[in-house]
């Protein structure tokens, strides 16, 4: 796997990390909090590798006070759908989507799905780090409020798919 492929899954599950918040729920293990992260790939997928990385960093950032449960393949959630109302009612904490997934939530996020777009790493990471990728941040976190508050100015089918969160 490339160093482009691991920066990438991890910029993604950061993202989708911030997106959905990390709602912490203390659980019956040793750690004061645990992370529930999953994905639709497979253990074989370079996901997979991403979730490992953002688990030992999370771990051994927080002195192992904070554990990351990994389920990929779907285990805790079957679909998009599924992983993305598991979000909204705090069950689960992170949740990898693809690309064209996100676009079909977050029109703008269609750019990072164009192939060739970026010559090398560091030309995307100063992309993203522009303003223009914390502008789309702004909106996005102001829309999913606006819908959780049921006052969204677009279509319900802007609000998540459609799926307005009941907090």
């Amino acid at each position: 796997m490339s160093k482009r492929q691991i920066l990438l899954t991890l910029f993604a599950a950061l993202f989708v990390a911030s997106v959905g918040g990390t709602v912490m729920s203390g659980g019956d293990s040793e750690a004061d909090y645990t992370i529930r992260f999953s994905f639709l790939g497979s253990p074989e997928d370079e996901d997979y590798d991403g979730a490992l990385v953002f688990k030992q960093y999370v771990e051994s950032r927080s002195n192992s006070r904070a554990e990351v449960e990994i389920s990929p393949s779907g285990q805790f959630c079957s679909n998009e759908r599924e992983c993305l109302e598991g979000m909204q009612t705090g069950v689960l904490e992170v949740f990898m989507l693809t690309t064209g997934s996100l676009a079909s939530i977050f029109g703008p996020g269609q750019v990072l799905d164009l192939p060739y777009t970026f010559r090398d790493d560091a030309v995307a990471e100063c992309v993203i780090r522009r303003a223009s990728a914390r502008q789309a941040r702004i909106r996005l976190r102001r829309r999913r409020e606006m819908c959780k508050e049921g006052r969204a100015l677009a279509p319900a089918r802007k609000c998540w798919r459609g799926y307005r969160s009941s907090a």
